[in-house]
């Protein structure tokens, strides 16, 4: 019986008629269904219409992407989403969640672990925030969520011009609003963890790496049942800058200011005026107070137990 596969692509990917003639190619014994995104968030729309006659599902494109699909997954059924299986080809403008599982854009090797059943179940972390109109709303991710420096730092790299490479603009992006960033003074409620204080960021990690091979959250797996909360308090440009080799390698930091727990639900509040933007897999999405918490062993994953 054939394989019944979906590729959900981003219209904007780099080489994009090439990858679509190399998935005919490499997958021409299966069942496959290959649509183009048109427009923003349009990738969650797919993914819910195409999840009943799909068996796999494939994200080709960035974090982005990644995350719009599996938020258009999560509006199924528990029963729908057992039988379905995701898949990321990696090649979009920041790759972070591929790399903690080990994907590349080889197809050849997609082709491989689906074929030996490489799948496990991994877990979702989800995001609830404010947004500008007041509203409580719900975001669900794969990788990293954060609230501090990066949400505001990916706000404004929306509207940066693609000019430097990921990794870059989001280091020169954080440079650039470490100038002008007031450190907010928040409050973390979690299952294990009470604390206070003047923050850099907090970030929710599923995964290891964010901000185009930050690794911020070296403890972190998407199969495991709980988050790696990584708390960093005020820390300056020059300490970004010191502890980057440590952030490029996903080593833990060794500096008392920069702090990791395992959570399974956490609270943010804001204690002064200063907004606390949040953000999820490279997606801005609004403002604190947030809970986050983690839906362990959700989505069936493709991985490379050799990464």
């Amino acid at each position: 019986m054939k394989r019944r596969i979906s590729f959900i692509i981003n219209r904007r990917i780099n080489g994009k008629n090439k990858v679509i003639k190399q998935i005919k190619q490499v997958f021409f014994r299966d069942e496959i269904l290959i649509l183009e995104t048109e427009y923003k968030y349009h990738a969650m729309v797919l993914a819910e219409q195409v999840s009943k006659e799909s068996d796999y599902i494939i994200a080709v494109g960035g974090d982005g992407i990644v995350n719009e699909v599996v938020n258009g997954i999560m509006q199924l059924s528990s029963s729908d989403i057992e039988h379905l299986a995701l898949g990321i080809v990696p090649s979009g403008s920041g790759n972070d969640f591929s790399k903690s599982i080990g994907m590349t854009k080889d197809l050849l090797k997609l082709r491989y672990l689906m074929d030996h059943k490489f799948v496990k179940k991994a877990s979702v972390g989800y995001l609830d925030y404010l947004t500008d109109y007041g509203k409580i709303s719900r975001r669900y991710f794969m990788n990293i969520a954060e609230v501090g420096i990066g949400g505001e730092t990916v706000y404004r790299l929306e509207q940066r011009r693609n000019i430097l490479g990921p990794g870059m603009k989001f280091v020169f992006s954080a440079l650039q609003v470490f100038l002008t960033y007031k450190y907010p003074y928040v409050q973390i409620f979690s299952d294990s963890v009470m604390w206070r204080g003047r923050i850099t960021l907090i970030a929710f990690a599923n995964g290891r790496y964010f901000g185009g091979g930050l690794g911020i959250a070296p403890g972190a797996s998407p199969f495991s049942d709980s988050l790696q909360l990584v708390v960093v308090e005020k820390v300056t440009q020059a300490d970004f800058l010191k502890h980057m080799s440590s952030l490029r390698n996903a080593k833990k930091i060794d500096d008392p200011r920069i702090k990791y727990y395992d959570v399974k639900k956490v609270s943010i509040v804001p204690l002064d005026k200063n907004v606390l933007y949040a953000e999820a897999d490279g997606e801005f999405l609004g403002k604190a107070p947030v809970e986050v918490g983690i839906l362990p062993k959700k989505i069936n994953l493709i991985y490379n137990p050799i990464s």
